[in-house]
């Protein structure tokens, strides 16, 4: 993984866009690059994400064909490890579809059920790697609008343990999907 170093955060991100302040980091958008920067607070000392950058090729290819949008570069400040680089996916979170009414962005509710399939598939599929999707919910999943699938992001929480955690990472799956209201009539229709 790449690294890309920063003397001065606040000169940097002056032309950049915040998207979101989070208690242990910021999340800043690169238009011109289509990149998300996640920039940890400084006192908060976290080694998940250094454990998860260094994982196998065929695990990271796995991921990636499973809609994981992994780090591709680390972000120092001053020498220090702070965060990470990742691309941006054009899109919708699972929460935002809340009482909307989903024809007016475009989007068909059968491209939905189908990301929802293919996101359970995605979630089975990556378990079977030992990955505990630790942190999934409805904030970590964009429904990408071109690919027309849920693409898992945010996954510097997530770990490769000695046993499955697909129980787990399936119930949290589950419960971001169950969060719009849209997500949760396909839901009851499919037990029909």
């Amino acid at each position: 993984m790449k690294k890309r170093h920063f003397g001065k955060l606040k000169l940097f991100f002056l032309d950049n866009y915040i998207l979101c302040n989070q208690l242990f980091s910021d999340l800043y958008y690169i238009p011109k690059k289509k990149e998300v920067i996640k920039v940890f607070k400084k006192n908060y000392k976290y080694k998940a994400f250094e454990d998860n950058s260094t994982l196998s090729e065929d695990v990271r290819q796995t991921l990636l064909e499973h809609h994981v949008i992994l780090p591709k570069e680390k972000v120092y400040i001053k020498k220090e490890l702070r965060g990470y680089i990742t691309d941006y996916v054009e899109g919708y979170t699972p929460w935002e579809f809340k009482n909307k009414d989903i024809n007016i962005r475009g989007i068909e509710e059968e491209d939905i059920k189908r990301a929802c399939n293919i996101a359970r598939e995605d979630v089975r599929a990556i378990s079977n790697l030992k990955v505990y999707m630790r942190d999934l919910h409805s904030g970590n999943m964009v429904y990408d609008v071109k690919r027309k699938v849920f693409c898992f992001i945010d996954t510097d929480l997530w770990s490769i343990m000695q046993d499955s955690y697909e129980e787990e990472n399936m119930n949290c799956l589950e419960m971001a999907l169950c969060e719009t209201s849209m997500v949760s009539k396909i839901k009851k229709q499919k037990k029909r």
